[in-house]
């Protein structure tokens, strides 16, 4: 998807409803089967000869816990900042939010041609991030 971006720097209406509606059912189905992908970004979603979209890339994949199972989660390290939610930003466990925020970021970027909180400086990217949810 990265390189599709880059080619087109917007999505069409239709090619964005398409992506977005893949993107989703992917993660649902993650979801159902109780993982969350964890690091949703241009780079981990790969576009076939058809055009449809497939997720790639889960080294950063979490498994979502019952209540009560006695394992706790880590944080994952290394997500793309502009992509990451601001509950994970205060160390929070992952969930399925977790992916959720990233799609919405995703759709922004599929007509905008930038993530919505995207800035070169780390720090007002994190406050961006911040100040969404305050």
């Amino acid at each position: 998807m990265f390189y599709v971006m880059s080619a087109e720097q917007r999505l069409s209406i239709a090619k964005a409803q398409l992506y977005a509606a893949e993107l989703a059912s992917a993660c649902d189905g993650l979801h159902e089967l109780g993982f969350v992908h964890c690091d949703l970004k241009l780079e981990n979603i790969l576009v076939d000869e058809e055009g449809h979209t497939m997720l790639a890339d889960f080294g950063f994949t979490q498994r979502l816990h019952k209540p009560g199972d006695g394992e706790e989660e880590n944080v994952p390290k290394g997500h793309t900042l502009c992509y990451t939610p601001p509950e994970v930003l205060n160390g929070a466990e992952v969930g399925p939010s977790t992916d959720w925020w990233g799609v919405g970021c995703l759709i922004y970027e599929y007509h905008h041609g930038l993530p919505p909180f995207y800035h070169q400086s780390e720090r007002k990217m994190t406050r961006a991030i911040m100040r969404a949810v305050s």
